[in-house]
């Protein structure tokens, strides 16, 4: 199980690091953000939320 906390936080990091990137760079040239970048990068972090929570729980 903690395996599979540390896999998935991996697996979350390099899964974000493209739209942190996209998102810096169309800052940096003035453009508008896609909507799209911001709302992958929010589901990923929510989804790793209740995974961390789940394996949290699943020690207590």
């Amino acid at each position: 199980m903690i395996l599979r906390a540390i896999l998935g936080t991996l697996v979350m990091i390099f899964f974000i690091i493209p739209f942190i990137r996209r998102i810096q760079n169309d800052r940096r040239e003035g453009k508008d953000i896609s909507k799209w970048s911001v709302t992958f990068i929010i589901i990923a972090v929510v989804l790793w939320l209740f995974m961390i929570t789940w394996v949290i729980m699943y020690y207590a």
